[in-house]
């Protein structure tokens, strides 16, 4: 397999079909948002563990933002807008990656045939349930999952506990979620290229991955390297109110806090987009390149099966059934007949 060539190929298609990017950046803004404000939580709660603002700080700052937000009567519609992104960043999800399938798979195979989105998202809905229930499956076993997961216990269990009991079982968690996340790769591919239901998908995905383990670990990582938009997002996004705090803080006392508010405010909207805008393209991305890659290897796959039952059909019934039991198949040497032996010794 040439990555390289697979790579191209997945940027080109990007690139090439900026209705797909734009497609996933509403539910982009979700997804950087949530993740913002779990990174938030995490680090004021670790903030006020060790001691560097005073403890009550968070839950107090989250009571005067609701005060705040009840004192100038939008409190309701700040409500509806949070369970509006829970919902988009909880749910959407599985939609949204059964769409992209279908329409990567079209532009891969049918370049020329005009992609409507509208009817790929109306296709992509069959296939919601199935993956819903994979994308819960996986939740737990996530990369940012285990993340949050140490730093939670390391907040409340740092010490000795945490180096001997907590530290090796979530290094053994983070273990297992890689091959997971190796041999489960596959299965939304099944489910919505081939049509499988969750468990056929899973078997079939583990079967592909065992086959090409070494192919698939390294398409698993290269695409974990590509995947720094996790890293552009804390460094961009959490820069944002960085900046503004340190903003305010120096024009507290002057007659420009206002204006440095707005611009600060202006600066961080715009950061914001463009974080989300880098994770619809490199979501984008990462559908196609696994798309391709599936494609390949499902291809392979099919043709190594039609080599082994066109093998069978030549062997006798007994030397089918030792290799279908996983016997080598060895035919005895053709020898001389006696005769011949005989005839050569006279001669």
């Amino acid at each position: 397999m040439r990555y390289a060539k697979l790579i191209a190929d997945a940027w080109e298609l990007t690139i090439s079909n900026k209705k797909l990017t734009w497609f996933v950046f509403v539910p982009a803004i979700a997804g950087v948002l949530f993740f913002v404000t779990e990174v938030a939580w995490q680090y004021s709660l670790w903030a006020e563990e060790f001691g560097w603002v005073e403890h009550g700080f968070t839950y107090g700052t989250i009571g005067e933002v609701f005060s705040r937000l009840s004192q100038w009567g939008i409190l309701g519609w700040a409500i509806v807008v949070i369970v509006l992104v829970i919902l988009i960043h909880m749910v959407l999800p599985a939609w949204i990656q059964s769409t992209l399938i279908l329409s990567v798979r079209q532009k891969a195979t049918e370049p020329e045939k005009r992609l409507s989105l509208r009817q790929k998202i109306i296709e992509g809905f069959e296939y919601f349930f199935r993956l819903f229930e994979y994308h819960a499956v996986l939740a737990p076993f996530q990369f940012m999952t285990i993340l949050f997961y140490a730093v939670t216990f390391y907040r409340y269990f740092h010490g000795d506990l945490y180096d001997n009991v907590f530290g090796p079982s979530l290094v053994v968690y983070g273990i297992i979620s890689i091959f997971m996340g190796l041999f489960f790769v596959y299965t939304p591919f099944f489910m919505v290229c081939e049509d499988e239901g969750f468990r056929p998908a899973v078997r079939k995905s583990i079967g592909l991955g065992f086959l090409f383990f070494g192919r698939t670990a390294v398409l698993f990582l290269l695409m974990f390297l590509v995947n720094i938009r996790v890293i552009i997002n804390v460094l961009v996004v959490l820069g944002v109110p960085i900046g503004m705090l340190a903003l305010g803080s120096y024009f507290a006392s002057s007659q420009w806090q206002l204006l440095a508010i707005i611009g600060g405010a202006l600066v961080g909207l715009i950061l914001f987009a463009l974080a989300a805008y880098l994770t619809s393209i490199l979501e984008v991305f990462s559908m196609a390149f696994w798309e391709r890659g599936f494609s390949r290897l499902r291809a392979e796959q099919i043709q190594l099966k039609s080599s082994r039952q066109q093998l069978e059909e030549t062997l006798s019934p007994e030397e089918a059934a030792d290799l279908a039991a996983g016997e080598r198949v060895i035919k005895p040497p053709v020898l001389p007949m006696d005769h011949e032996v005989e005839s050569d010794r006279g001669e």
